[in-house]
């Protein structure tokens, strides 16, 4: 563990660091060039808004936009839906049980040969 005044940063966690940080960049590139980065960063804004008011105490103002974001939720989904329409394909795409699954070629022509038999 490394010592760093009142707090101590170890192996783990620079682990869990290094994947916050993994999956950050790779969710930044994934969106990147879309619509989804200025919607991102205009959420990201009232978040802070809504914790800096918190520490100020305005009471009315942090009703407002705890509000907000309890609907927030639901307009993230409505608003990067094209976005996650997309990485879910991409997973659904990119799998590693593809070749478990799918059927090979040589199973077709295997299964081709054995209907000609049958049919002799």
């Amino acid at each position: 563990m490394i010592p760093l005044g009142f707090l101590d940063f170890g192996f783990k966690d620079l682990i869990e660091t290094t994947i916050i940080v993994m999956v950050i960049f790779y969710i930044y590139r994934w969106i990147r060039g879309s619509f989804a980065v200025p919607a991102f960063l205009g959420i990201l804004i009232i978040f802070l808004i809504n914790a800096l008011v918190g520490v100020l105490g305005f009471s009315t103002i942090n009703f407002i936009l705890r509000r907000i974001t309890d609907v927030g939720i639901l307009a993230v989904i409505i608003i990067f839906q094209p976005e996650i329409r997309k990485l879910l394909y991409n997973l659904g795409q990119n799998t590693r049980f593809d070749r478990f699954f799918a059927r090979k070629e040589s199973e077709s022509v295997i299964e081709e040969v054995i209907e000609a038999v049958k049919s002799m």
